[in-house]
Formats: structure tokens, sequence, C-alpha cells
């Protein structure tokens, strides 16, 4: 039994609906229509008024009909005309006509009110939920098939998720050691650290710039050398960076670490080989780590 069903149905019972953010529904009290009627009622002009308002409240009479027409609880009635009304509205925003049978129709002004427009026939019949029942023709039990074990079935299951989990978890160590064989990156800890006279910072240089430009000239000249690095990931605290740092270096990738300012951090894979491979070190990554990668020398 649908939303909208009831929607109609109160209307012409109680000859008022609130639409909650939609508007108002009223039928002239003069207006009579057969209830439970088999043919179709013709609507007389202008018998259905709306006014629109997009802070109508929820109608409680109207959650009350949902409840005795469906049996349900009223906090479940009540989620149901509420989804109505935003599906409805969402309809509505996209420029198409909100179709109400028994009613008319909404469509959306270019003031962003609704306009509506009454249809030409009433829908007075409400369609039942229709229910099968078979009589029970004996209480005798039936053993002639075997019960199922569902702890069987459940041990099952648990085994084929494991064996998924392996496959997957081997897939995935074989891609990473051919992306690290094809791509070729730096070895840090087989880069012998640059002279310590090229770390020194110029003191009266300090005089020229601020105290976060200087951090970030240190931070760089603390890096052994590369032809350049591909950024996979930024991070705004430094505990998310060095967490993930740990678990990407534990899959055996060499990482770089870096503080661009006191709330930004990235993580980097930096490569030795010639420049004209940025392109490709850059599209393997952002594939293997499902991000959009950036290449910075």
């Amino acid at each position: 039994m649908k939303v909208e069903q009831l929607l109609v149905q109160y209307l012409y019972q109680s000859k008022s609906v609130s639409l909650v953010n939609i508007g108002l529904f009223s039928i002239s009290p003069e207006i009579s229509i057969i209830p439970e009627s088999d043919k179709n009622q013709v609507l007389p002009p202008d018998a259905i008024k709306f006014e629109y308002d997009g802070n109508a409240p929820i109608d409680e009479g109207l959650i009350d009909y949902i409840v005795q027409q469906t049996r349900k609880i009223k906090p479940l009635a009540t989620s149901d005309l509420e989804s109505y009304s935003i599906l409805s509205r969402q309809f509505l925003n996209i420029g198409k006509p909100l179709i109400i049978e028994g009613l008319g129709s909404l469509q959306k002004s270019q003031e962003g009110k609704y306009i509506f427009t009454q249809g030409t026939y009433a829908n007075a019949r409400l369609e039942l939920p229709k229910h099968n029942f078979t009589e029970k023709i004996s209480d005798e039990v039936d053993f002639s098939s075997p019960v199922k074990d569902k702890r069987s079935t459940g041990k099952g299951a648990i085994i084929t998720v494991v064996i998924l989990l392996i496959a997957g978890a081997a897939a995935l160590g074989y891609y990473l050691y051919k992306q690290n064989k094809v791509m070729k990156p730096l070895d840090v800890s087989t880069v012998q650290q640059a002279d310590t006279s090229e770390n020194n910072v110029d003191t009266s240089m300090l005089l020229h710039t601020d105290s976060l430009a200087l951090e970030d000239s240190i931070s760089k000249n603390m890096h052994p050398a590369y032809t350049f690095k591909v950024i996979i990931k930024e991070y705004n605290n430094l505990q998310e960076a060095d967490k993930y740092n740990k678990r990407y270096s534990s899959f055996g990738h060499n990482i770089l670490q870096d503080q661009v300012d006191s709330t930004h951090f990235t993580l980097a894979i930096p490569f030795n080989t010639a420049l004209n491979d940025t392109l490709k070190a850059k599209d393997s990554l952002s594939r293997l780590f499902g991000v959009k990668a950036k290449v910075s020398y």
C-alpha cells in the first residue's frame, strides 16, 4: 500500500492534509467523493486547492491514518511519510512534474515554489494488499527430508571467506612486487648521506626568511638525493602521517615523509630514474594506492 494512495484517501475523508515541507492540500466541504467506488469520479474544476509551504509540518492525522491502514508502528509510518516527501522534492528539483494520481500534479517554478495543477478524475478506491492463505490439512510432521545442519553451512561459508582473503593477499603481494621491480624506486638505505657541508644553512639568510621557510629548507636537505618523488598521500596531522608511513614501509616501499607546514604532511616514494619516467611512475602509483598521485622534485 503506497503512501501516495493513503495520502489521497485521507484527503478525501478529512478534506485537508499537510505534506511535510511541500504544502497544504484541501478540498471544498461541499464536494463529496464516494468511498471505495469502482468507477472513476470526475473532479469538479478547482475542487482541490494547494497552498505552497516549504516549512509545512507533518500531519499527525495522516500518520495515524497510515498506522491504521498498514498496521505499522507510528515511528515507521512517520519515516515512510518523510521519505516520500524527500523523494518527491528531489524529483521536483530536477525539473520533473510530480504526478499524484487522484489529485493532479506538482511542478517547481523558476521562483522555487511548487505549482499545483488539478487532475481530472478522483481515485477513491484504496488498493489493499492481497494475502493468500492455505488451509492446514494435517498436523503430522513429515521427517522424510533431512534437516540441513546450519552449523556445517556456516563453517563452509567461513572457509570460503578465508580462502578468498588469502588469495587476495597473495595477489596484492605479487602486484606490489612487480611494481617495485618495474619502477625501481630509490633504495634510501643504500644512498650515502650528503656532504654535511651541504646541510649547513647560511645564517645570513635567516634575516630574509621566516621560520617556516627555514624548516622546509632543512627538511629537504636532510633527504637523500633522488631525481624526483611521487606524492601518494597528504595528511593534516603528524600522527596520521607517522601511522601510514609505518604501514606502507612494512609493505616494502621506501617512503619519504615531509612536513610542508605545521599542519600539512606528505608521504612520497622517491625515484632515481630519468625524468621522462615521471608520468609512468605517477600513473602506476595512482592505480596502486587508489589516489591521484603528484610528482615533486
